[in-house]
Order: structure tokens, then sequence, then C-alpha cells
């Protein structure tokens, strides 16, 4: 459910970012809102699947989470993609010649926030292993 809710916030952000400026004014930042939501759903998920896991099932869960992180920006890249196919179909562009769409700055902005959610998985994974790796020493001491 949580995964839904993702997709829709970063799928209404491409189209926000399609709409010509002109007629809409943006109340809300759904770049910012996508990353809090993605990063948050990537440490819940994280927590439920290491609370009682042994540090190979933990390396396992990371890369799981790490799939799924990059699937959901690759679905979001291909939205883009397909958003600005059809506004090229439909001829949105303002004159012949003229540039379709600005840069798609706003895809950095999810691959950004896409890469902190997997780089903190991957710190909170070290962090445990190292953890629990020091609590080990300290028991044969």
């Amino acid at each position: 459910m949580a995964v839904m809710l993702i997709y829709a916030i970063g799928i209404a952000g491409l189209l926000q970012d399609a709409w010509p400026a002109q007629l809409y004014r943006p109340w809300i930042n759904l770049h910012a809102v996508f990353g809090i939501s993605l990063c948050l759903m990537v440490l819940a998920q994280y927590r439920r699947a290491t609370r009682h896991a042994d540090d190979d099932d933990i390396a396992i869960r990371c890369r799981q989470l790490s799939r799924a992180v990059y699937l959901m920006l690759y679905v979001l890249f291909g939205v883009d993609l397909l958003t600005r196919a059809v506004l090229l179909r439909i001829g949105a562009a303002p004159r012949p010649g003229a540039a379709l769409l600005p840069p798609p700055e706003n895809l950095r902005d999810y691959l950004a926030y896409g890469l902190a959610a997997v780089l903190g998985t991957r710190l909170l994974a070290a962090w445990r292993r190292g953890g629990s790796a020091l609590a080990d020493h300290q028991d044969h001491e």
C-alpha cells in the first residue's frame, strides 16, 4: 500500500513538471514529499525485516530493498519518457523546433532521493554488522 502511494506521489510530481508553468502554482514540492516518503518506507521496511535477523539475512534484505528502490526509479524514468513522448505526439511544443520541455532536472532529484535511500540501508546494515561484531569481540574478552 505504501509503495503504491509513493509511486503516485512520484508520478504526480512528474506530471506537475510537465504541466505548462503559467497554468499552475505549485503549493507543495512533490519531489521532496517523494524523497521523504521513499526514505521513510525503506527505513521502516529495513527495521521490520532485520528485527530478528543475522548478518547474512541482513545483507539479503538490503539487496532486496535496493532492488525495490531501483525498480521504483526505473518506473518513474519510464513514466517521464512516456509523458514526453505523449506531449511530442500531441504537439505541445509552443512553436515548431522549440524545446518540448525543459531538461529533466526533476529526474536528478528522484535519482538523488533513491540513492540516498539505498545508501541509508547500506549504512544501517554496516552499522549493525559493526555493532554485532563489537559485541562478539567484547564477549570473547
